[in-house]
């Protein structure tokens, strides 16, 4: 994804933090004590990534990165992994996005800046509400808590 090696470069500055472009409406986020990262694209046509990692209960870490484009089609992908600090090892792992099954045509993916929550959310065009489909972290993997319905302001 276009500019996700200059904010990798960047990210190993360890005192930064974010950047902002304000002419493209976007912004590079490095989030070490929440354990995120962004590069956001703003409003605009550009490519966009960001990732975040749980500590887990057995010592090691839960990865996941989100990657998208959103020009037509549009396209997002988000991956899950093991990190075993012991061996430097990711391995994939099954995750919500595996098991999801969408009613809505449209649908897009959250991973927290902060707090351990995993969000799926459904546009329904032909209603005027969404909903969030909300997994909690319980020390391992991601598991479904609840939804939450999301009324549009008109």
């Amino acid at each position: 994804i276009y500019g996700v090696g200059g904010s990798l470069k960047q990210a190993k500055n360890p005192k930064f933090t974010s950047q902002k472009y304000p002419e493209y409406d976007s912004e590079d986020i490095v989030d070490r004590p929440n354990g995120y990262m962004c590069v956001d694209s703003g409003g605009t046509d550009s490519d966009y990534m960001e990732s975040c990692v749980w500590r887990c209960d057995n010592g090691h870490r839960l990865f996941a990165i989100l990657m998208g484009g959103p020009t037509d089609p549009e396209i997002e992908l988000v991956c899950f992994y093991d990190y075993d600090p012991d061996t430097e090892t990711m391995t994939p792992v099954v995750s919500p996005v595996d098991t999801f099954k969408p009613k809505a045509e449209y649908y897009s993916y959250d991973l927290p800046r902060k707090g351990k929550d995993f969000i799926i959310t459904e546009y329904f065009l032909d209603t005027d509400s969404n909903t969030e489909h909300v997994y909690t972290f319980d020390g391992q993997k991601h598991v479904y808590a609840f939804d939450r319905v999301i009324k549009e302001k008109k």
